[in-house]
């Protein structure tokens, strides 16, 4: 898989994460890399792997907002797609200002 997508799946619901890790391992673009349950995996997980995509969960422990802020600011060739189960604007449009390049409900 030289052409893979590289993502990262950073969630604190094991059954979530999971699933979204066995439904990326049966496509042949995609190569999950890494998992985490907190603010901080993702942290390191940026730094060390450098995935290209980021699945962060907006209500991580350690908050998911500053943890894809942070990317944005140390790793900026990883692209975070923040997930939440919120329907509020307020949460988008902070989710986006912490350099979020998408949001998936």
């Amino acid at each position: 898989m030289p052409d893979a997508i590289r993502i990262a799946v950073i969630d604190d619901h094991p059954m979530f994460r999971e699933g979204a890790v066995q439904i990326f391992a049966c496509m042949d673009d995609i190569k999950v890399v890494a998992e985490g349950a907190t603010a901080a995996d993702a942290l390191r997980v940026a730094q060390e792997l450098r995935p290209d995509v980021m699945l962060l969960d907006i209500s991580l422990p350690g908050d998911g907002l500053d943890a894809a802020a942070s990317i944005a600011r140390t790793s900026p060739g990883v692209r975070t797609v923040m997930l939440t189960a919120s329907e509020s604007e307020l949460d988008v449009a902070c989710a986006l200002k912490a350099g979020a390049q998408g949001l998936h409900p």
